[in-house]
């Protein structure tokens, strides 16, 4: 785990050099492999166009060579006379003219003429020079393809039963003769498509305008539709990237034969090369690492060294002596906090000196204050003289109300403690109730509903005071007898509640409201405090748990005050 700033800034200063660097590396792979696949695709896209270009050229003068002897009347005149006569010299003479069609061209392997008719083929190779017995599937075959296809198809060579001959096909008007431009499909493949099928490409073929496999490396797949991946055949020229296979296929279509050269490259091939440069790429990136140990390892000791100082003076002020100051090397933040640390202790300093000075003052205060206590003991003693002797003289009435006074006296002249329980509470309120019955000639009535867990809730002491004392005074009417006030306090839910109701004339909404919202002062009761003050003490004793409420009507007023549950 790091533990000390300068190995958090050491180790943050190299995971941004890493990842700096890393952003660098793969941004220039990725980059340069968008760049080499381009121009590998280019490049071949070029050389396949070209390509594509000088053997459409080459079937295209196959083609009108084929056409010519069709449409050559020399040629129709002797299969006449063949069909009439039977001589076997005139398939020979065919055989001449077949032989010099077919020399104009030195890719075209042969031509063969049928009369479909008499059975019979004629070549123009030197042997055989003519076939009969032609077979009847052989010469279905001719005239459904010849019908069906303008551009060069695939044919098994049933003149010599080996190989397959790529041909294109041609019938001479108003006969029932077929003319058969052949070209071997391994020369085709061997002078064109060998030289692209390099270290790169899974499969270089050549396909006719049906899908038909014309040539390709593996001569058996000739004459068969290509499945391929991911569509097949292109439906255009171009470059296109196969999404499922990861292949990268390139398509050029000759104009006048509407074949097209099939180039398919797997994209890890095309990047072979490149991702042989990540062990090159991963050296370069472990040595921008090494090379910024330095400047890290530097830097954290500039960001460290101030740090260091302010910290060993923070220690020595822990430990006491506020003496020592940090010293201050740097204009930077730590440089700013370090003169605000001497500042503190500097404030420090002199807020001891004061406290030191305010308390020799009031040591002075409190020796003043000793002899002002004599007034208040001489006012509990005379006041108690006076009650005993009411005693003595029989006065037990009168006697009760003394002592109930000077309790009530000690009670709000004393200091000790701003809590009290809540049944100390109702006995200072039992001492003021039996003093404002005796004044009010004992018309008010006092009922308790306290429950046993309320009795040693803590609360502030004289809380309950003004809330009676203003029930007394603003609610129950004195000169009736009916007059009663019920004092409730019970614990629910963690709270404390306590109500002091009355069944006097009740309050308006205004009253109420003007009650609970006046500034605190000092009122014309016994307490000196009113409304206010207790709202205010709730509030600072309990912030928003402590409360005061006010529900009036006309059967009379309800005051509940409810704060957290907190016993002795």
């Amino acid at each position: 785990m790091l533990r000390s700033i300068r190995s958090k800034v050491f180790m943050a200063i190299l995971a941004v050099t890493l990842l700096t660097a890393s952003a660098i590396t793969l941004v220039f792979y990725f980059r340069s492999a968008v760049l080499i696949e381009n121009n590998y695709t280019s490049n071949m896209y070029g050389r396949t166009e070209q390509l594509m270009r000088s053997m459409d050229q080459e079937l295209a003068d196959i083609y009108f060579i084929n056409a010519n002897a069709a449409c050559d009347t020399s040629l129709g005149e002797l299969a006449a006379k063949y069909s009439e006569e039977k001589n076997d010299t005139i398939l020979e003479e065919i055989a001449g003219i077949l032989h010099t069609y077919s020399s104009r061209n030195h890719t075209m392997e042969s031509i063969y003429m049928i009369m479909a008719d008499e059975g019979v083929t004629v070549t123009s190779e030197d042997y055989p020079l003519y076939r009969k017995e032609l077979p009847a599937d052989v010469a279905e075959q001719v005239e459904r393809l010849e019908r069906e296809y303008a551009t060069p198809v695939v044919l098994e060579d049933f003149v010599h039963s080996s190989g397959k001959l790529v041909t294109f096909l041609q019938k001479m008007e108003g006969r029932n003769v077929y003319f058969l431009a052949n070209i071997n499909e391994r020369t085709l493949y061997y002078d064109y498509l060998d030289g692209l099928e390099g270290d790169k490409a899974s499969e270089v073929l050549l396909v006719n305008k049906q899908k038909e496999i014309i040539s390709f490396s593996d001569s058996s797949r000739a004459g068969t539709v290509y499945e391929g991946t991911d569509g097949g055949i292109p439906a255009c020229s171009g470059v296109f990237e196969q999404k499922k296979s990861g292949n990268i296929q390139i398509f050029s279509q000759g104009v006048f034969s509407e074949c097209g050269v099939l180039l398919t490259v797997p994209k890890g091939e095309i990047l072979r090369e490149l991702n042989q440069m990540q062990v090159f790429l991963i050296l370069i990136l472990v040595s921008f690492l090494l090379l910024s140990l330095i400047p890290a390892r530097y830097i954290a000791g500039t960001v460290y060294r101030p740090l260091k100082k302010l910290t060993t003076a923070m220690e020595k002020v822990s430990d006491g002596d506020l003496e020592v100051r940090a010293e201050v090397i740097s204009k930077d933040e730590i440089g700013t906090l370090s003169n605000s640390f001497n500042h503190m202790l500097d404030q420090i300093e002199e807020l001891i000196q004061r406290l030191l000075t305010e308390e020799n003052q009031k040591k002075d205060a409190e020796l003043e204050a000793l002899q002002y206590q004599i007034t208040p003991h001489f006012m509990y003693n005379t006041l108690n003289s006076i009650k005993f002797a009411a005693l003595v003289k029989g006065e037990k009435e009168l006697g009760g109300l003394i002592g109930d006074f000077v309790e009530l006296l000690q009670t709000t002249i004393s200091k000790k403690g701003a809590m009290i329980t809540v049944a100390d509470e109702l006995h200072i309120l039992e001492c003021y109730l039996h003093l404002q019955s005796f004044r009010y000639g004992g018309t008010i009535q006092v009922k308790y509903q306290v429950e046993k867990d309320a009795e040693s809730c803590l609360l502030p002491r004289l809380l309950l005071q003004p809330l009676v004392e203003n029930s007394i005074l603003h609610g129950i009417d004195l000169k009736k007898e009916e007059g009663c006030i019920t004092i409730r306090a019970a614990v629910k839910d963690g709270m404390l509640y306590i109500d002091v109701s009355d069944n006097g004339r009740g309050m308006t909404e205004e009253q109420i409201e003007g009650l609970l919202n006046s500034k605190a002062k000092k009122t014309s009761g016994l307490s000196a405090i009113g409304i206010p003050n207790i709202r205010d003490r709730l509030r600072l004793y309990y912030g928003e748990l402590g409360r005061i409420a006010y529900v009036s009507g006309h059967e009379g007023t309800t005051a509940t005050v409810s704060l957290p549950e907190n016993h002795v």
